[in-house]
Order: structure tokens, then C-alpha cells, then sequence
């Protein structure tokens, strides 16, 4: 008993100083170098500068596809840690699907690469929100032919904008529960902790809510997401989806571990979300 005291002492600075600092646990973001941009990998690319308030900007790419105007067009949302410059390689896997897209475009958050302001579960819904707009507003693009892909902290960003804004089908990979619950799993030394987060990103909050198709890309050995919560989350879908394990992959590497699995079940969503148009008349001999 007499260790009581002391101990409640240490839980209470503990905790306090993870709430007070809880960005620094979330967010994880880099400037972007110098050569970091799509045409390191052989993609054309536009720089995108998107206006989010009178302080904030929104920096992103527009990769241009192979397809045609009624092709799907993707809105890629990263994860916690790094910038756009990191994803360059699974950028140049979306544009070369066997089935084309019209186009992609990827933005980097508040406080990532060359986006101004500061990083919180508030700037990156409002970033994506921005990001859509552009597409539909700016570039013609129809909701009924736009599919948000999200990974890691990117996927609750993704379901967020999904369960908010009309779009043709959300893709999200390694996506967790919520923060809270992520917080039980890699502290579980320090109870209660969950309870004073207040950038939750509930993604079991957002699923059953969510009225259109999604895909959920997931890697069985996550050190970092358990593969329990991509489970679970696919089970709380009120509308079919489709629920993929990556053979042999991890957190990071769901997109390149085994990219036959991860092309055939994007291949396979595009074609359900957004449908080939039919040739008119049927077959025609020359």
C-alpha cells in the first residue's frame, strides 16, 4: 500500500503528458527533398496548391491516368508519418492498374511536405474535404466515378470523407479501430489512457454509417495495426464489402509484398464501384 501513492503519482504525469502532447504521438511529418515528386518514378505529374482558410494550404499532386473521361479517378490519403515523397511507388502502382484511371490526385496534410499549418484530426478532414472538392468542382469529376483510398491514419481521413460526401467506393488499408484502441495495444502499461484521447479517429464509429462499397487491405503480420482491427471493421459494414489479406505482408507493405493480391482486388473493386461503360449496338463484324 505504502506504494500506492507514488504509483498514482507517476500515473497521473504519465497521462497528463501524453494528452497535453498527444500530436507529437499521432503525427509524424516531414518536409518534402528536393527531387521528391512523381516524375522521380516516370509519372507526369501538376503541382496542386489548394487554398484550405486564410493560413493553410493544401499541397498535392495531380498524376494524370491512362483512361478515358468516365474512368475512375482515386484520392490517395497517406498515413501518420513522412510526406508524399514516401509514396511515390505506390502512386505509380495506382496509375498502372490494368484497369486505367483518369487520373489521381495525393495530398500531403497540413504540416506534411510543402502543406502549411499544423496536423490534427480536425485540418486532415478539412484537407481531404478541399482535396474532393477540387476533384469534383475544379476537374469535372463525378462522385459516382471517385474512390477514396486511405491507409493507415490516411483510412479513418478516407472513411470520414466517405461517410460524408457522396463518392463510388472507399479503399482502406491497414485501417485501425480508433486511436484509443491503438493506444490499449501499444500501452497497455498505462490504463485509462484511451479515455483522454481527444483526436479519437473512430473508425468503428464511422463503419456502420458508411453507404457505399469498400475495400479493406490488410497485411496478417501488422506490428503496428493488429490484424483483428480491419477484421473487425469489415464486420461492421452495414453495406456488402470486400475484406483482403495480403499474403505475408505487414504495415507498410500491403501495396508491394505481393502485388498480383493487391492489383486483382483493386482490378476487381473498380469494376464493381465504378463499371466499364458497355459498348452501344453489341458486337459489330468488319
Amino acid at each position: 500500500m505504502a506504494l500506492l501513492g507514488p504509483l498514482v503519482v507517476v500515473w497521473v504525469l504519465t497521462v497528463s503528458y501524453m494528452a497535453l502532447n498527444e500530436s507529437s504521438y499521432i503525427f509524424f511529418p516531414e518536409p518534402l527533398a528536393p527531387g521528391q515528386d512523381p516524375a522521380a518514378v516516370g509519372l507526369s505529374f501538376e503541382d496542386v496548391q489548394l487554398p484550405l482558410d486564410g493560413t493553410t494550404t493544401v499541397h498535392g499532386w495531380w498524376i494524370p491516368g491512362p483512361g478515358g473521361p468516365e474512368a475512375p479517378v482515386v484520392l490517395f490519403l497517406h498515413g501518420n508519418a513522412g510526406s508524399l515523397g514516401g509514396r511515390l511507388g505506390i502512386l505509380a502502382s495506382l496509375v498502372h492498374l490494368p484497369r486505367p484511371l483518369g487520373g489521381v490526385l495525393a495530398i500531403d496534410y497540413p504540416g506534411y511536405g510543402r502543406s502549411t499549418g499544423k496536423p490534427s484530426e480536425r485540418s486532415l478532414a478539412a484537407s481531404a474535404r478541399r482535396a474532393r472538392d477540387h476533384l469534383v468542382g475544379d476537374r469535372g469529376v463525378t462522385p459516382d466515378r471517385l474512390v477514396l483510398y486511405g491507409r493507415s491514419l490516411g483510412a479513418a481521413v478516407a472513411l470520414r470523407t466517405a461517410v460524408e460526401h457522396p463518392c463510388a467506393g472507399v479503399v482502406l488499408g491497414v485501417p485501425f479501430l480508433s486511436i484509443p484502441a491503438l493506444a490499449r495495444v501499444h500501452y497497455p502499461w498505462i490504463p485509462g489512457l484511451g479515455l483522454l484521447v481527444r483526436q479519437r479517429f473512430d473508425n468503428g464509429a464511422l463503419m456502420p454509417r458508411l453507404r457505399v462499397p469498400h475495400l479493406i487491405l490488410y497485411g496478417p503480420e501488422d506490428r503496428i495495426v493488429p490484424p483483428s482491427h480491419p477484421r473487425r471493421l469489415h464486420g461492421l459494414a452495414t453495406v456488402p464489402g470486400v475484406l483482403v489479406p495480403i499474403p505475408g505482408a505487414g504495415h507498410d507493405d500491403t501495396w508491394s509484398r505481393d502485388p498480383a493480391v493487391w492489383t486483382h482486388a483493386w482490378v476487381e473493386f473498380l469494376d464493381r464501384c465504378v463499371p466499364a461503360p458497355s459498348l452501344e449496338g453489341g458486337n459489330t463484324t468488319p
